[in-house]
């Protein structure tokens, strides 16, 4: 019998490729790659045939040392759990010659060949035998390292995360590859003061978009869904973005991304503000862990309630209809303690402005604290830096010491203390794209064009179109305006809705009616009231 074959030393892994052929055998593949680190395990498959014998060495899992009877006599070989580190002893009869493999040369150093019975061989036969099965090894084993390279190369991310989860080894993990280069800055901030109207650049109308509608998994299922309608009118589906990216959150705003973003003023982009004093905001912003929201145990389609501040709902007894749908919307100054037969008295999704949040719990509107209803869940429209202030001391908890709000303690004014899991930041891309694509006044060629913006329910509104499939607004400002206060809170009384100049509502007036006519929202347009006070 021929001594046995010298295993090569090797740490490769994946495996070697093209198969290894063994003088006297038939071919065999090591895969995954058979490694015997000490441990309770390792593969061997398919079975290889060991030289001498016809012996088959099926897939097993025994903890080393393995026992393989080799002849009739059976001699053991011995296979002690190793790294294949030197030296590895391969014991193959009582007189014990010993097989060293080092681990830089995959041939022995010390050998001595024995025949089965412990007797020496000749040495011509040594020699013989030398040349039959260690230089055509060594042959093979060149060939398949230049192959293994380049194999390398090309698959071996792949392959290992493959058999990862096939086998006990963790899988390789890949970082994923970013398009963001290298070494980019801000670029010099640009300031409102210096331009005359609002500017047009070439990406002005480009948004980030997610994949798909993630948003709303029922989307499919509704039949009666206003996306349904969106989709029917061309017009309607060229405006419409149904996949917008609508939060921002830490890792969103990439360099590349501040400086396009750079390019537009608050509350659409960054014009004006530093890179770092921002950024030290959004970072603390985890990403949403779970949508806005989600379908109502047995039910395919989504109803909304977007309830506005409009003095139309003063006496309206539409408290229970808003409060009948799956989700109430409210924004700004959302009072109901009081008003419940006429606004209802449910809040899932608070819109707001860290301004607004600390207007809604004062005296004047005899309110105490915005909605802290059980479950709700708050939406932040980053309007300008002040909201990125409030950001800093909202999720570090701590008293604000610098800013617009110092001394203001923010998550004292949310439910359960501020959770952020219910939190989530409207994106600058979303916001310019509802000024853009439905809301873009003329104003914006005046001088004053950095303070022109949709108001809070605008935004509030088209939040609401993007997430359900009925959309029922309540308190929005409608062609009999002038019958009514200016908000449902005001009792009735002679206040006259005040148009000012950094919202156009008459471009929010004719959007909502004609949204209304198309059957893609159903307004409330109220009646006329002959006795306005009580």
């Amino acid at each position: 019998m021929a001594p046995p074959l010298a295993l090569p030393c090797s740490s490769l892994a994946p495996p070697l490729f093209p198969p290894w052929i063994l003088p006297g055998s038939s071919q065999f593949i090591l895969t995954p790659p058979w490694i015997l680190p000490g441990s309770s395990r390792f593969i061997l498959t398919p079975p290889w045939i060991l030289p001498g014998s016809s012996l088959l060495l099926p897939y097993s899992s025994l903890d080393p040392p393995w026992i393989l009877p080799g002849s009739s006599l059976d001699p053991s070989w011995v296979l002690p759990g190793s790294f294949l580190a030197p030296p590895l002893f391969l014991p193959g009869s009582s007189l014990d010659p010993s097989w060293v493999l080092p681990c830089f040369f995959p041939v022995p150093v010390l050998w001595r060949a024995v025949d089965l019975s412990g007797r020496a061989e000749p040495q011509r036969d040594m020699s013989r035998q030398v040349h039959a099965h260690i230089l055509p090894l060594l042959f093979v084993l060149a060939v398949a390292t230049v192959l293994h390279v380049t194999w390398t190369h090309v698959s071996r991310n792949n392959y290992l995360m493959k058999l990862g989860s096939q086998f006990w080894f963790a899988p390789i993990t890949v970082p994923p590859t970013t398009t963001e280069p290298r070494g980019l800055t801000p670029i010099p901030i640009l300031h409102q003061k210096d331009l005359k109207k609002m500017p047009q650049w070439d990406f002005d109308d480009q948004y980030k978009t997610e994949r798909e509608r993630q948003d709303h998994t029922v989307y499919n299922k509704c039949d009666s869904s206003l996306w349904t309608k969106i989709d029917s009118d061309p017009e309607l589906r060229d405006t419409f973005i149904p996949n917008i990216r609508m939060y921002v959150f830490n890792g969103s705003i990439t360099m590349s991304e501040w400086n396009r973003l750079s390019h537009f003023n608050n509350p659409f982009g960054f014009m004006d503000f530093n890179h770092q004093d921002v950024m030290k905001a959004l970072n603390l912003v985890p990403r949403p862990r779970a949508p806005l929201l989600t379908p109502k145990p047995g039910r395919d389609c989504i109803s909304c309630a977007v309830v506005g501040a409009g003095g139309i709902l003063w006496r309206s007894k539409k408290g229970q209809e808003i409060d009948s749908h799956d989700y109430v919307f409210r924004v700004n100054v959302a009072v109901t303690k009081s008003f419940e037969d006429d606004v209802g008295n449910r809040t899932d999704v608070y819109v707001h402005t860290a301004h607004s949040i600390t207007q809604a719990g004062t005296r004047k509107f005899n309110n105490t604290q915005a909605p802290q209803d059980e479950g709700i869940k708050y939406v932040l429209i980053p309007e300008g830096m002040r909201d990125f202030e409030w950001l800093q001391g909202l999720y570090k908890h701590e008293r604000l010491t610098f800013g617009s709000y110092k001394g203001r303690r923010p998550w004292t004014l949310y439910s359960d203390a501020f959770n952020e899991t219910r939190f989530y930041l409207l994106h600058m891309d979303f916001l310019r794209y509802v000024r853009n694509r439905f809301l873009k006044s003329p104003t914006l060629n005046a001088g004053y064009w950095a303070i022109v913006r949709p108001t809070n329910g605008a935004f509030t509104m088209f939040l609401a179109l993007h997430l359900c499939d009925r959309v029922d607004a309540y308190g929005f400002i409608t062609e009999n305006h002038k019958q009514y206060s200016n908000y449902y809170y005001d009792r009735g009384a002679d206040t006259h809705m005040v148009f000012y100049p950094n919202h156009d509502y008459d471009l929010e007036r004719a959007l909502w009616r004609r949204l209304h006519d198309l059957g893609i929202i159903r307004l409330y347009l109220g009646a006329p009231r002959s006795n306005k006070t009580m």
